[in-house]
C-alpha cells in the first residue's frame, strides 16, 4: 500500500509542478489583458481512492499525523481540481471583472499547490 501511495503521490508532485509553471505563465500575460484556457486536466484521484478503498484497514492503522498527511495532501488536490473547473468556466460567466476573477483564481490555485507540495512523507516507505 505505501509504496502504491508513493508512486500516485511523486506523479501528483509532478503533475503539480507542471501545473504551477502554466499557472505562473498565465498570471503573467494576464497582466497584459491576456488569459488563455488550457491548462492541464484536472489532477486524476483515481489511484487514490482505489488504493483507500483497497486497504482501509491499513490506512486506518496508519498514525494520526500520517493519517492527517494523506488527507492534507489529496484534500488540497481536490481544491485544486475545484478551482481547475472554475477556472475552466470563468470566461463564460458574468463577472464585472473577467481579468480580476481569474486572477484571483489562479492565485487560489498557486497557494494549493504550495500547501500541497509541503506535505512531508518522507515517512513512506
Amino acid at each position: 500500500m505505501e509504496r502504491r501511495l508513493l508512486e500516485d503521490v511523486n506523479s501528483q508532485k509532478n503533475e503539480l509542478e507542471r501545473l504551477r509553471v502554466s499557472v505562473q505563465l498565465e498570471l503573467s500575460t494576464i497582466s497584459r489583458g491576456q488569459f488563455q484556457n488550457d491548462y492541464p486536466v484536472p489532477l486524476d484521484l483515481s489511484e487514490f481512492y482505489e488504493v483507500r478503498a483497497q486497504n482501509a484497514k491499513d490506512m486506518a492503522l496508519l498514525g494520526a499525523q500520517h493519517r492527517s498527511d494523506i488527507v492534507s495532501f489529496y484534500g488540497q488536490l481536490s481544491q485544486i481540481n475545484s478551482y481547475l473547473l472554475q477556472r475552466e468556466s470563468a470566461p463564460y460567466q458574468r463577472y464585472a471583472n473577467i481579468t480580476q476573477q481569474i486572477r484571483m483564481l489562479d492565485q487560489f490555485l498557486l497557494t494549493e499547490i504550495s500547501a500541497a507540495q509541503s506535505v512531508d512523507f518522507s515517512w513512506v516507505k
